[in-house]
């Protein structure tokens, strides 16, 4: 069966334009594809009855890997170049 895509006209500010605009350059995606991407993950979101608070989200990790790097540095000096190249690898297996 063939791939049958409808079409969605939406009407962006200029913020919201830049902003995917940007997303599509960052990630090597046309427009269409970067839109399509964000309405899968804020459709996931909705329909499962949650709000994602990004602000909170993004100071959690940030609190969490400053936690992490000052355990790292003071237990583990010698690790650290190990478990650097370790997140990159799972960063490019997992996150591209």
């Amino acid at each position: 069966m063939a791939d049958r895509r409808r079409l969605l006209s939406v009407r962006l500010n200029e913020r919201e334009w830049a902003s995917l605009e940007e997303a599509a350059k960052t990630r090597g995606l046309t427009r269409g594809e970067a839109a399509r991407e964000a309405l899968e993950y804020g459709l996931w979101t909705m329909a499962e009855g949650r709000r994602v608070d990004l602000s909170r989200l993004a100071f959690i990790m940030e609190r969490m890997q400053a936690s992490l790097d000052l355990m790292i540095e003071l237990e583990y000096p010698s690790a650290a170049a190990d478990i650097e190249k370790t997140a990159q690898a799972h960063m490019e297996e997992f996150h591209s």
